[in-house]
C-alpha cells in the first residue's frame, strides 16, 4: 500500500513540494525549451548575421618566383582605415596562378 501524503498547514509548515516525478518532468521540459530556444536563436543570427558570398574583383598581379603571386587591388572603406589587412583563400585557382 502507498503511503498517502498528509496535508499539512500551509501557514505553519510552507507549501507542499512537487513530488519527484513532477520535478522531473518540469526540468526536463525546461532544459528542452532552453535547448529550442537556443538553436532557435543560433539560426536565426546565422541567417542575419552570416557572412554572404565573398565578392572581388582583381586589380593586379605580378610573378615574384615560380611559386609566388603578389596580387594587388583596391579596397573601399566606408571610414578612414587604420590597418588592412587582405587574405584570399578558395579552391578555384586560375590556370595563370598555377606554377607549371
Amino acid at each position: 500500500m502507498r503511503n498517502a501524503m498528509i496535508e499539512r498547514p500551509a501557514d505553519r509548515y510552507g507549501r507542499q513540494r512537487l513530488s519527484r516525478s513532477n520535478r522531473r518532468w518540469i526540468a526536463i521540459g525546461l532544459t528542452v525549451l532552453v535547448l529550442a530556444i537556443g538553436v532557435g536563436i543560433a539560426v536565426i543570427a546565422s541567417h542575419r548575421l552570416g557572412t554572404g558570398a565573398v565578392k572581388g574583383e582583381l586589380g593586379g598581379y605580378s610573378l615574384v618566383d615560380d611559386e609566388t603571386v603578389q596580387v594587388s587591388t583596391v579596397v573601399k572603406a566606408s571610414r578612414p582605415p587604420v590597418v588592412g589587412d587582405v587574405y584570399g583563400c578558395g579552391t578555384d585557382v586560375p590556370s595563370y596562378l598555377v606554377a607549371s
